[in-house]
């Protein structure tokens, strides 16, 4: 059938297709030009003192309810009233204090609109978890897992330190339960405590040095920017506190960088919107504080010589907003030059570092874990897991590998199965229980170095507790690298009651990892 058209109504109808047309075209070419507009404000602000975030790995609920207001408090902007889970991890009068200071924005609302608008669109609705990881873990063949009880009494278990001393074959366990600190010397059963000594606050780091122990207590174990924490020295003559009003510290270690023979001691005070990386240097009978890097979530300390000069360098982990590895290059008398050498997005959640010659070439390479995942944006997070930079030298890392791990906290690097080369022992403090609950401990066996290669093991019970803190050493004293982890099992929320209801019940503390090697 065929239809016949006016010579006149084809004219009319060409005309208005082309206006059609040309709309379309227009408003494509004014909804780029915006979205570009956005993105420029996007990175204005959130670039401006960390690496902007990449918008599409939270979802929007996370953006809307969560991160945006806390960018918005930071910016002294009226957006709106955060949520109860914002204000949790806020100290609420600090968050009152700054609001009153504050005479005006730092964004006005035509640019915060922008900003928002750029993040809400490219923000997934959801993002689903990775089921399969159900099925990709082996047995745990070179460890013999052995559950240990503190107490002899079921509950929850607060571990909140281990720290092994190679020369005294000692551990030092703390619990933040009873806030106290156990040692254990490795020769007799955990069970049998050799010395125990009480806190005011969770023990999160220890060291023995020279015959000595010094003991790092938290002051706040939860999100604070109170300066609560202290250093102690304890001998058989007493307890001398080295440093006090320390803002949440979290790990130190004690080395002679200016090489007087007196030795200063490096401590990381994570705090939480404020911290810093701090040095405290003996000047007659007291320490005195200089800060070294003025950033929060100062994590993890190694002190290394890292560019063959014969000086100590400082090397740390910072884990909040602009997070990353810092190498502190010593220049003498206690003047250090800073710079950071990996830089990674605020959402990261780094947690740990290990510094190894994993390819070896002389370089110190860097394994990395991130999986922070207890502060605002609470969700499985797919970029969250393991990963090796390589040292290139002249301060550049290249990252070479990533292993996915939901909410990796910390590794320990080793050769486990004395093959010569390097194995990975990782726990998470918050796996995702609904697909991968026994995510809470792997063992990343080497099966080639040169192309990266690694079989992941767990074990059956990685469930049964929720694993903090990790230490390695020859616990058995057979030559071989033993590990053992402590499950400090907060509250996971009404979504995984059941799970919390277990650890309740539980009688674990501790998991001794026996090595079979030898």
């Amino acid at each position: 059938m065929f239809y016949r058209v006016e010579q006149g109504n084809v004219n009319k109808y060409v005309y208005v297709t082309l206006i059609v047309i040309g709309l379309i075209f227009i408003y494509n070419c004014q909804s780029s030009q915006s979205r570009n507009t956005n993105q420029l404000v996007f990175n204005d602000y959130c670039g401006s003192c960390h690496l902007a975030p990449d918008p599409t790995r939270l979802t929007q609920y996370i953006w809307d309810h969560h991160v945006l207001p806390n960018m918005a408090y930071r910016l002294g902007y009226e957006f709106e009233a955060p949520d109860k889970e914002f204000n949790f991890f806020v100290n609420s009068d600090i968050y009152e204090q700054k609001n009153k200071q504050l005479s005006s924005s730092d964004i006005d609302s035509v640019s915060w609109n922008r900003l928002r608008q750029y993040i809400m669109d490219l923000a997934p609705p959801i993002v689903i978890s990775d089921s399969s990881r159900v099925q990709r873990t082996l047995n745990l063949d070179q460890f013999i897992p052995k559950s240990i009880n503190l107490d002899g009494d079921p509950g929850i278990s607060l571990v909140s330190s281990i720290d092994f001393d190679s020369i005294s074959k000692t551990f030092l366990i703390g619990d933040g339960n009873r806030k106290m600190v156990a040692s254990w010397p490795t020769g007799l059963a955990l069970k049998s405590k050799n010395e125990i000594i009480n806190f005011n606050s969770p023990v999160v780091s220890s060291l023995f040095f020279k015959g000595v122990s010094y003991i790092l207590e938290i002051g706040e174990l939860m999100p604070s920017d109170n300066a609560n924490g202290v250093l102690y020295r304890i001998d058989e003559e007493g307890v001398q506190t080295i440093a006090k009003n320390l803002h949440r510290p979290v790990s130190f270690e004690i080395v002679d960088l200016d090489q007087n023979g007196l030795e200063e001691f490096i401590i990381c005070e994570f705090g939480n919107q404020t911290g810093k990386l701090s040095l405290f240097v003996k000047e007659g009978e007291e320490y005195k504080k200089i800060g070294l890097l003025d950033v929060p979530g100062t994590t993890k300390i190694e002190v290394e010589d890292m560019n063959g000069d014969g000086r100590t360098d400082v090397v740390v982990l910072a884990s909040q907003g602009n997070e990353g590895i810092y190498i502190l290059y010593n220049k003498g008398d206690l003047k250090f030059e800073k710079k950071q050498v990996i830089q990674l997005p605020p959402e990261f959640g780094s947690s740990w570092f290990e510094l190894v010659d994993y390819n070896g070439d002389g370089n110190l390479d860097i394994f990395l874990s991130n999986g922070d995942n207890g502060d605002i944006s609470v969700m499985a997070k797919n970029f969250h897991g393991v990963r090796l930079f390589l040292n290139l030298g002249n301060d550049e890392y290249n990252e070479t590998w990533f292993y996915p791990i939901y909410g990796a906290t910390k590794l320990i690097v080793n050769d486990f199965d004395l093959d010569g080369d390097f194995d990975l022992a990782v726990i998470s403090f918050f796996p995702e229980y609904a697909v991968a609950p026994n995510e809470g401990f792997v063992y990343l066996e080497n099966i080639d170095s040169d192309s990266l290669n690694f079989n992941a093991h767990t074990f059956s019970n990685s469930a049964d507790g929720r694993w903090m803190v990790m230490e390695d050493g020859d616990i058995d004293g057979d030559g071989d690298v033993d590990l053992l982890i402590g499950s400090y099992a907060m509250s996971l929320g009404q979504k995984y009651r059941k799970v919390y209801q277990n650890w309740q019940k539980s009688t674990t503390n501790l998991v001794l990892l026996e090595n079979k090697s030898n």
